[in-house]
C-alpha cells in the first residue's frame, strides 16, 4: 500500500490531497494508513484498488468516505483477419488543403470530448 502526495490537485484546490493505492485485502491496514494520512494533515484522499478488492461500507462510514467511481472496461474486437492485414497499407491524404467536410468532421468529433468547453 502506498500514499502519494498529489501536488497539482493540492495546489489547485488549496488542500493537502493524496492518493492511496490499496492493494492488500487486510482492511485493518487500510484503516491505519488513512489514520496516518490524517495525522499528516491530508484533507482529501483518493483510494484506488484493484477490481476484485472493495472497501467496506463500515470503513467508508468511519472516515466519511464515498464511492464515486467504479472503472469498467468493455472490449470488442472489430477486426477480422482480412482487415488486420489491410492495416499495413497507409493511404496518403490526396489533397493539399483540408476540405470543409474534413474540418467539420474533426470539429464534430470533439463535441463530446471531456476537453470541450462552451
Amino acid at each position: 500500500m502506498t500514499l502519494e502526495y498529489l501536488q497539482w490537485d493540492s495546489e489547485f484546490f488549496n488542500r493537502k490531497i493524496g492518493r492511496i493505492i490499496y492493494n492488500e485485502p487486510e482492511e485493518k491496514n487500510l484503516k491505519n494508513f488513512i489514520k496516518k494520512a490524517k495525522s499528516e494533515h491530508y484533507q482529501l484522499l483518493y483510494v484506488f484498488s484493484p477490481e476484485n478488492l472493495y472497501i467496506s461500507e463500515s470503513i467508508l462510514a468511519e472516515f466519511s468516505g464515498k464511492l464515486v467511481d467504479r472503472k469498467v472496461l468493455y472490449f470488442q474486437n472489430l477486426m477480422n483477419e482480412r482487415q488486420e492485414h489491410d492495416l499495413d497499407m497507409v493511404i496518403e491524404y490526396p489533397e493539399t488543403e483540408i476540405s470543409e467536410d474534413l474540418q467539420s468532421l474533426a470539429y464534430l468529433s470533439g463535441a463530446h470530448s471531456r476537453f470541450f468547453f462552451r
